[in-house]
This record gives structure tokens, sequence and C-alpha cells, in this order.
């Protein structure tokens, strides 16, 4: 994703969604969305000069649009690396 604010500061990031949903009324509608971060750099610097310029990600909660919910995960972007525990098995393995 792209993430801009005019003048300001303009970001790059990048990460699966995991999407549950529920039918209410005879209609799909979400129940949960989550988003795990791949990565979330400045537009300017680019993902591979984080660590080096940057000394890393940074999740910070923003204050001015803060979440539903606290962090549900210890989960890190890049430079670490961590796989979502997504609720359904692999079609592939089985696991």
């Amino acid at each position: 994703m792209q993430v801009a604010a005019i003048k300001r500061s303009a970001l790059w990031a990048e990460g699966p969604y995991e999407i549950e949903y529920a039918k209410v009324d005879e209609k799909w509608m979400f129940s949960r969305m989550r988003w795990y971060s791949t990565y979330y750099v400045p537009y300017d610097k680019g993902w591979d000069k984080l660590e080096a310029e940057t000394g890393g990600a940074s999740m910070a909660t923003n204050k001015q649009f803060p979440p539903d919910l606290p962090p549900s995960g210890d989960a890190r972007p890049f430079p670490d690396v961590s796989v979502p525990p997504f609720h359904y098995k692999n079609p592939i393995t089985g696991n």
C-alpha cells in the first residue's frame, strides 16, 4: 500500500490480510479483518535501507486513529520475520 499526507509524509507498506465473514440478514459481511505488516517504511528511504538508516520499522500506535483492539500477537515487520497464525488449514499440507 501507499500512504501519504500532502507535504508531510509518504509510506510504503505491504502485508497479507486475514478476513473472516459472517452472514447477517442474508448478507455476507466482514466480521473480523487483520493485517499483518511485512514492512512499513518511509517512501523516500525504501525498505532496503530501513534497518541501517532508521533502526527498524515504527509500529507505534497512531493517537489520532487508535486501534479498535490491542495487538493480538507480537509479530514485527522487516527486518524481523514472522508467519501469521492464519485461522484455517493450509490447503496443500493440511496443517
